[in-house]
């Protein structure tokens, strides 16, 4: 008893040691984001950074590559753009490339239709390769999915793998295998050309086949493999929400911090009959966008569109 409870301290201590150092990193990419941000921005001169303070160049210092009122000229932002009119607008284009995106909201918002509109779009349009990983449901329920978007399947599926995890809780017993291990060769056995963009739905459904014991640890070590692989990802995440006196109350969990954006989904109540399927960019590190809610439009063939929401 005394040696299990030995081990699970220095587990413990084991993890925390890895939080620290994840926020660490993190601070500072948030650093250098706010930093980029700013010179986009033409918020003034550049700072040369040392392991020290902050110090100022001279202005008399020619920089290569520099503006003439002394700035640095900012390089463009990648971005992975979603193809959803009016979304990518709000985005400023699109997705910072890189970035590892939380698309959270109750059932029947089209979470899973618009992660794999993204994925389809961008295989057809930009010849990425993406790969949709399911934990919820079965590969065939995700094509005949894929195939109700109104979207041209034989064009998008060449670039698009479909990875079948529903069998994750199988492979072995509770707390004798490590599941990540096992998402991971799973991905790269099957992953043909380098990847570009991976969708994870669902974080729920994970939580349930992995059996997740401490949540927040086993997040971290998805969400940092998921910035490993450096391709830009969407991990789609059940999240309810209320309305009290007007108000959207939301819920705060710890893949809101971790994630580097989040898009939000939700069914809003417009009359005591009508429901309108709205959008909200929560947050996206990176880039500016708008933060207002966007009214989700989908057409006969569930092609996406948003636009401002008119209305309460």
């Amino acid at each position: 008893m005394e040696v299990q409870r030995h081990r699970l301290q220095e587990r413990e201590a084991a993890a925390k040691r890895h939080l620290k150092e994840w926020e660490r990193r993190l601070r500072e990419r948030e650093v250098a984001l706010r930093r980029r941000e700013m010179l986009v921005a033409g918020g003034g001169s550049a700072l040369e950074v040392s392991p020290g303070r902050p110090r100022r160049r001279s202005a008399a210092t020619p920089i290569p590559g520099s503006l003439p009122n002394g700035g640095l000229a900012p390089k463009p932002i990648p971005r992975i753009a979603t193809h959803v009119p009016g979304l990518d607008d709000a985005l400023r284009g699109g997705v910072p490339q890189g970035s590892v995106v939380l698309i959270s909201g109750a059932p029947g918002t089209m979470k899973t239709s618009l992660g794999l509109f993204i994925l389809a779009t961008n295989a057809i349009s930009e010849e990425r390769r993406g790969m949709y990983v399911t934990f919820g449901q079965r590969a065939e329920s995700v094509l005949r999915q894929l195939d109700g978007l109104g979207l041209d399947v034989a064009a998008a599926t060449p670039r698009l793998d479909i990875l079948d995890m529903t069998m994750l809780s199988r492979t072995g017993a509770r707390g004798t295998r490590d599941w990540l291990k096992e998402v991971r060769d799973r991905v790269e056995g099957v992953a043909g050309d380098p990847l570009e963009l991976l969708v994870i739905d669902s974080l729920d459904a994970l939580e349930v086949v992995a059996r997740l014991e401490n949540r927040r640890q086993q997040l971290f070590r998805l969400f940092e493999w998921l910035r490993d692989l450096n391709l830009t990802s969407f991990v789609i995440s059940e999240r309810s929400d209320f309305i009290v006196r007007g108000t959207v109350i939301e819920g705060r969990n710890d893949e809101d911090f971790l994630a580097d954006g989040v898009i939000q989904l939700r069914l809003h109540p417009v009359t005591d009959l009508e429901i309108q399927r709205r959008v909200r960019i929560v947050k996206m590190r990176g880039t500016a966008h708008d933060t207002g809610y966007l009214a989700v439009h989908v057409s006969e063939g569930k092609a996406f569109e948003v636009a401002p929401a008119i209305g309460a």
